[in-house]
């Protein structure tokens, strides 16, 4: 880095950015230089922190759980760079794990785990700080099971405000700590990527346990620009509302629907979520960490698509299967090959 230059030539010295914003000004780039390197500094970078030669393969997923994530959020960082055409490791070099805790059922199926993690952006001074609360465990009777989702875009960097250890969630916002509830993301400049789980109150209800799964998606389209404008940059698709032609809105819908990816990735979730009835949906499971994202199956990526604005042919069909199915389970009806307790929640792949 050279000590000479300041702002934003200081930045593109020290980091990989990609066109970034000379409007912004010097002193917010120096800012956001100064963080982003007392981050690296006290956290590490996911790039950095993965050290996979050293991994006891006994103990790997039990007592390397650290490891394991940054291993995940690695390798998703760097398919979704991949795919939106950036240079490799320039959004995961910007990626450091702030609190990472987790236990493992199998080899590659986490149990439970509490993650915190930042993004540094390639485009503005900006940063985004991801929060993953996740619970997935087999019981005799029943399935243990949530999942909380929350960002927070930080547009006022300042290396004087780095969280400590010690008091990490309540510095970044998380008065609750890292505990799923439906109130989590509900202030503080945090927002709800979703929040599902299994009610346990109404599952026990009847005779036998039932899957009964509540939800609530807070994605929304202007918030997934915020989140595109805010780590990658304004792009031309979205300059026009609506896009002027099909090519333009294809390009759109592509790239708000790899930003909820990039999210995703960001905590070790690696998944595909078609944007044209060609292209199908591929839970986690067939590559990466194998993450349960719903309880009762087919709604997830539907719901990703809803919040970038588009639909396609097949969801509405998808929707009714889902209503159906949801209403068999809360009515109590089991086929056969659904047992209560089962480990298997839902195909990793959509069949459509």
């Amino acid at each position: 880095m050279d000590e000479d230059k300041s702002g934003l030539e200081l930045a593109k010295s020290a980091f990989t950015l990609v066109q970034p914003n000379a409007g912004a000004s010097e002193q917010l780039w120096d800012a956001y230089t100064a963080e982003r390197l007392a981050v690296q500094e006290s956290f590490n970078t996911v790039l950095l922190s993965i050290d996979e030669e050293n991994m006891d393969e006994e103990n790997e997923y039990e007592e390397m759980g650290d490891q394991v994530i940054a291993i995940a959020i690695s390798d998703a960082v760097h398919e979704l760079e991949d795919e939106l055409g950036l240079p490799h490791d320039s959004l995961l070099s910007g990626t450091s794990i702030l609190f990472e805790d987790s236990s493992f059922e199998e080899e590659d199926q986490p149990r439970t785990v509490r993650l915190l993690t930042r993004v540094y952006s390639i485009y503005s001074p900006n940063s985004v700080d991801l929060h993953l609360t996740y619970h997935s465990r087999s019981r005799m009777e029943s399935i243990e099971w949530f999942i909380g989702l929350g960002y927070k875009i930080n547009t006022r960097p300042s290396p004087n405000k780095l969280p400590k250890s010690s008091d990490i969630f309540r510095q970044i916002g998380l008065s609750n700590g890292s505990e799923f509830s439906f109130s989590m993301y509900n202030g503080n400049g945090w927002n709800t990527f979703y929040k599902a789980a299994f009610d346990d109150e109404m599952g026990f209800s009847g005779r036998r346990w039932k899957r009964y799964e509540v939800k609530e998606v807070g994605l929304y389209e202007d918030g997934l620009r915020d989140v595109h404008d805010a780590l990658l940059g304004p792009h031309t698709c979205m300059e026009n509302e609506p896009p002027q032609n099909p090519e333009t809105e294809n390009t759109k819908r592509k790239r708000l629907v790899q930003t909820a990816r990039l999210l995703l990735a960001c905590v070790g979730i690696s998944c595909s979520i078609g944007t044209q009835d060609s292209e199908t949906d591929q839970m986690p499971g067939r590559r990466g960490l194998d993450w349960d994202l719903e309880g009762i199956p087919r709604w997830f990526a539907r719901e990703v698509r809803k919040a970038a604005g588009f639909q396609l042919d097949r969801d509405a069909e998808e929707a009714r299967k889902h209503a159906q199915s949801v209403k068999e389970e809360t009515q109590g009806l089991y086929s056969d090959d659904d047992e209560a307790g089962s480990s298997d929640m839902f195909d990793d792949e959509y069949e459509f």
